[in-house]
């Protein structure tokens, strides 16, 4: 609500929305893609990037 007492247009960010099962699969699917095109590192490879500094680039990977 604004100050003047009004409902604002814009929807808030705990606004919860219905979304389909198809939606739903989609999602999960489009996740599966990414975490697999990701890879694996081990915690000390994470560990040695993070304290380096370096930006991590998808040639690096």
């Amino acid at each position: 609500m604004r100050k003047d007492g009004g409902n604002s247009s814009r929807q808030s960010a705990n606004t919860v929305q219905p979304v389909s099962e198809q939606a739903v699969a989609e999602q999960r699917a489009a996740y599966t893609v990414l975490l697999s095109s990701l890879g694996t590192a081990t915690f000390a490879e994470i560990e040695a990037t993070w304290l380096s500094g370096k930006k991590w680039s998808q040639s690096q990977g």
